[in-house]
């Protein structure tokens, strides 16, 4: 008895909607089996492009005919050779190793009897064709992508701090992102100050930014960020910069300074040990005498060690640290969340806090949506089913699933009052922690007191003793912040409707909203900064759970 595996291949949609689809070729090669009178003893499912031999199925094929030498078929069988390859040195000789085995590698709809020599060269032309229109297509992409390029446009994924938009000629662009696109700014700025290295300056925005350390130093380096283009040699241009349509997040000269900082190797860190807390105010304060940045070190009285604040040049400026640190622990105690930012605060923490947010999907109507598109699902595969686009047993898979998953939903929607008093109580309780900054600071541990310094701190303090505590405060701080006037009250948070998906932008409208009622005007820039510095303040909070438990 004659025997056969055959082997079945697709890569693309476009081969499906040619006639290469998986379903045509298996029944082609069944029926070409039947009237040659061919017993098929394996069917090879590929879903790889043949530009080359390594293909997980094909490999695993080749592994088993060499070792179960007794089982081997008188025919590899596949409906044309662009199935088989589309490469002509290693199709020849794969076909020799298939000879070797005794097997006959066969193209149903394009015979050839490979004992004739002349066959040889019209199979080659089989083979030569589709590789040629291979290449043809590789060529026509980098071409496209190519000239993409010099025409400003971005072709690779989308860039962090972007998003897509479409364009007036209707091709997809990028335009700036909130807040990362505040965030990457923020990290040029900082790169400037020359106090920060590169990774201090990423360890200080990782939890806003959201990618590597690699990641972010390409960031830094990429001419993308400031609304330019690279386009790489190809053929006889040279590489080059051009002009992109997006809008950069930083000037030109802004990036061109920075990367002359980075290239000279200017960023290094400001040589300081571990911040403790003796020392917590170190790297922010300056002197009042010569307007250096001050020092920390301790030394020995009589009894006990005392730390001190101090200037290394001969000024000889210093202050015990205890006393500033007090001084400053006792008057953020003083401070709470100004009443308008109470409420704004509870949509931050929905839009900031990933597990709130997808803990509140799960207990509101999204959940009823979720089952009225699982119903959908059914109807539309019982169409299919119908038009006989798909079997019957995917249909019954199909319709398990979505009837299980139903049912999961179901018993969510039973817990739902529970688990919305959970929710609420765990979010009043993360803004008790921002209303009670004083407390939540003194309770965090070090690391999390370093974050909150940048955020709540004035980042130029030039120290004397008659200091006034606002001068020590960023604007934005004191922008949200206000003197305790009388004890926290819960919010109401089960009363208040919030759609879950809030843009960045809409925030930023209802601070300048908030502020321009309150008599003070807002620029989208400063709304902006004060939205940045509430995402990132209940970042801080909601990461140090024991603040607030």
């Amino acid at each position: 008895m004659t025997t056969a595996i055959l082997y079945i291949r697709v890569s693309t949609d476009e081969q499906a909607i040619k006639g290469y689809s998986q379903r045509y070729q298996k029944e082609h090669l069944e029926h070409y089996c039947i009237s040659n009178n061919i017993d098929v003893i394996d069917i090879i499912f590929e879903d790889y492009s043949a530009k080359n031999f390594e293909r997980p199925a094909w490999k695993i094929l080749m592994t088993e005919l060499r070792i179960k030498k007794s089982q081997r078929p008188n025919f590899l069988l596949f409906t044309k050779w662009d199935r088989f390859s589309r490469n002509v040195g290693d199709a020849y000789y794969v076909i020799s190793q298939l000879y070797k085995m005794g097997i006959s590698p066969q193209a149903v709809d394009q015979k050839l009897d490979l004992s004739i020599p002349e066959n040889k060269i019209i199979l080659s032309v089989y083979l030569a064709t589709s590789e040629a229109e291979n290449d043809r297509r590789s060529m026509n992409v980098k071409e496209g992508i190519h000239k993409a390029k010099e025409e400003g446009r971005w072709t690779a994924h989308i860039p962090l701090g972007y998003t897509a938009i479409l364009l007036p000629d209707n091709k997809r662009g990028i335009h700036p992102k909130e807040p990362e696109a505040t965030f990457i700014r923020q990290a040029f700025d900082m790169v400037l100050e020359r106090t920060k290295s590169v990774k201090a300056i990423y360890d200080q925005l990782e939890g806003n930014l959201k990618c590597s350390i690699n990641t972010f130093r390409r960031i830094l380096c990429n001419p993308l960020y400031c609304g330019k283009i690279f386009v790489p040699e190809f053929k006889d241009q040279n590489a080059h910069l051009t002009d992109g349509l997006h809008k950069g997040i930083v000037d030109e000269s802004k990036f061109s300074k920075v990367q002359g900082i980075l290239n000279k190797k200017l960023s290094s860190p400001v040589k300081k040990s571990n911040l403790d807390e003796h020392m917590l105010l170190r790297g922010f304060l300056f002197c009042p005498e010569c307007d250096k940045r001050l020092t920390g070190s301790s030394s020995k009285g009589k009894i006990h060690r005392y730390a001190y604040y101090h200037c290394s040049s001969k000024c000889g400026f210093r202050l015990r640290a205890d006393i500033i640190n007090s001084f400053f622990k006792d008057e953020l105690k003083t401070l709470q969340l100004k009443e308008d930012y109470i409420e704004l605060c509870f949509k931050f923490i929905i839009y900031t806090c990933k597990d709130i947010r997808e803990e509140k999907v799960s207990n509101d109507k999204v959940l009823s949506q979720s089952i009225e598109k699982l119903v959908e699902r059914i109807l539309k595969a019982k169409l299919l089913l119908l038009q006989d686009e798909i079997d019957y047993d995917d249909y019954i898979l199909i319709k398990k699933d979505c009837e299980n998953k139903i049912h999961g939903f179901g018993k969510e929607f039973k817990s739902i009052p529970d688990k919305n008093k959970i929710l609420c109580q765990k979010i009043n309780n993360i803004i008790r922690s921002i209303n009670e900054i004083g407390a939540s600071f003194e309770q965090a541990e070090i690391n999390a007191q370093k974050k909150m310094l940048h955020l709540l701190l004035n980042q130029h303090i030039v120290l004397d003793r008659n200091l006034a505590f606002k001068e020590v405060l960023s604007p934005v701080m004191l922008t949200v912040f206000t003197t305790k006037s009388s004890s926290f009250e819960s919010v109401e948070l089960l009363k208040l409707q919030l759609k879950l998906k809030i843009e960045f932008s809409q925030f930023v409208n209802e601070i300048r909203a908030l502020e321009n009622k309150n008599g003070n005007s807002a620029s989208k820039e400063s709304a902006q900064e004060i939205a940045c510095f509430l995402i990132e303040l209940i970042k801080i909070v909601h990461a140090n759970t024991h603040l607030y438990n």
